[in-house]
């Protein structure tokens, strides 16, 4: 998915940026405690200088380099921003970077670049504002590169309209509490158009009547798959008040589409892109992957100019990581070192980010998992005044997010002003038996 967001940050920030946390797990929810780095760890110049040191050392032994240096985690753009908070220059942001990190140039611009941009559009999300995130954790079929919590439908073994009532339940129950509008609403997943058109009305339309909403709110549906999307769901969508929707190929490669488990052809997508266009949406996202099995980079970049031409006005290029609980994964032979030495994507990722700023598309969010394929990253890439205020908001932690459903991650301040998480069971049957015990804990926690 684009981010969603909310799976993303839940399994991959809270295990690599987040300081120590616990967790109180019960069936009902599982609250996640950020604890202050001194209690705990470290102070983190003292963890950047040893992780800078041994970066050097193990570099010299082996000959090997990495894109990023001795930076990991989850958020190498925080790093960049605070290099420009300090006073410096985008410049001398990058030099830092270079010097001190060990981050290749070219990446050491990319960082700076887009942590410029991303402080800029959060400054546009008032900080008592929260944001709403909806998760429909259900797709057709699983992809093998895919690890998220979601299945099918038969998978579950639930009914989709249970699982509609229960939602539309709990946003009457929180949207009573709220004490400022939402700014932007996200509704991922999953595949949200997994839901009938009926079943989608019936959710959105409990959204913008029980939730307080800004007049000019951002409203995000991750549409996915092309076999999923038809014009009657656009219509219902685009009349709810959505005027932003990701419809994501991953790969305009029908051989490659075909080998990784997604049920559509390139032809379905360009389809499905121009019903969305006669629906009326003006903000359309797609997501691409570098580096999906056996797909050449010649292939990729194929795919990238055929998307130029079709002109979204957002374009997410992600880099393929070997999830521990993929399919891909299981049935892979690659080590790390493999993984990470795979050189041809950098130089791919490289060039495609030269054609998206000659497109005039800007980056503008950035994140990175464990074991990418050439220790590379994900960028999200947007045309002037596009780019999705959900994504920068919830990937700063530094906004408050209210999330509806199975599997998704609430955010909110304690008293002390740290992040705290508050998590819902991932599985859609446990969710509902104990929503009303989970919806209580988030209106004590949350409001």
């Amino acid at each position: 998915s684009e981010v969603v967001a909310s799976e993303v940050v839940a399994s991959e920030v809270v295990a690599s940026e987040v300081v120590a946390s616990e967790v109180v797990a019960s069936e009902g929810a599982s609250e996640v405690t950020t604890k202050t780095k001194a209690e705990k760890r470290p102070p983190i110049a003292a963890r950047r200088e040893i992780k800078r040191q041994l970066y050097a050392l193990l570099s010299e032994v082996t000959g090997r380099s990495f894109p990023y240096g001795s930076l990991t985690g989850v958020r190498p753009t925080r790093l960049a921003a605070d290099e420009l908070a300090a006073g410096r220059s985008p410049e001398a942001a990058e030099r830092r970077l270079i010097d001190a990190y060990k981050v290749s140039p070219a990446k050491a611009h990319l960082l700076v670049t887009t942590a410029a941009n991303e402080r800029l559009l959060l400054s546009r999300l008032p900080v008592t504002q929260p944001l709403l995130y909806l998760n429909i954790p259900f797709c057709p079929s699983r992809c093998s590169y895919c690890s998220f919590s979601c299945g099918t439908v038969a998978e579950h073994k639930i009914e989709l309209d249970d699982y509609v009532d229960g939602m539309i339940a709990e946003i009457k129950q929180l949207g009573s509490c709220f004490s400022n509008p939402a700014s932007a609403v996200y509704l991922g997943g999953g595949t949200p158009t997994t839901l009938s058109a009926l079943q989608l009305q019936r959710l959105l339309s409990a959204v913008v009547d029980e939730i307080p909403l800004i007049a000019d709110f951002e409203f995000t549906i991750e549409a996915g798959r092309a076999d999923t999307i038809d014009l009657e769901k656009l219509i219902v969508m685009r009349a709810a008040g959505a005027n932003r929707i990701c419809i994501n190929p991953q790969t305009l490669q029908d051989k490659t589409l075909q080998r990784i488990g997604r049920r559509h052809s390139r032809q379905d997508w360009y389809e499905a892109y121009l019903a969305a266009r006669t629906a009326g949406f003006s903000k359309i996202n797609a997501d691409l992957i570098a580096g999906l099995p056996a797909e050449t980079a010649a292939e990729f970049l194929a795919s990238l100019d055929a998307l130029l031409e079709a002109g979204p006005e957002n374009i997410t290029i992600h880099t393929l990581a070997y999830k521990r609980k993929s399919e891909l994964t299981r049935n892979s032979d690659n080590d790390v070192m493999t993984i990470k030495a795979n050189n041809q994507w950098e130089s791919a990722l490289s060039v495609a980010n030269e054609r998206l700023i000659a497109a005039d598309y800007l980056p503008y969010y950035l994140y990175r998992q464990k074991d990418m394929i050439g220790g590379l990253e994900n960028t999200g890439y947007a045309r002037p005044d596009t780019a999705c205020l959900y994504n920068v908001g919830m990937m700063s932690d530094e906004r408050a997010v209210i999330g509806v459903g199975a599997g998704a991650m609430s955010k909110y301040f304690d008293e002390q002003d740290r992040l705290q998480r508050l998590a819902a069971p991932r599985d859609p049957k446990t969710w509902l038996r104990n929503r009303q015990e989970i919806t209580k804990r988030k209106v004590e926690k949350l409001f």
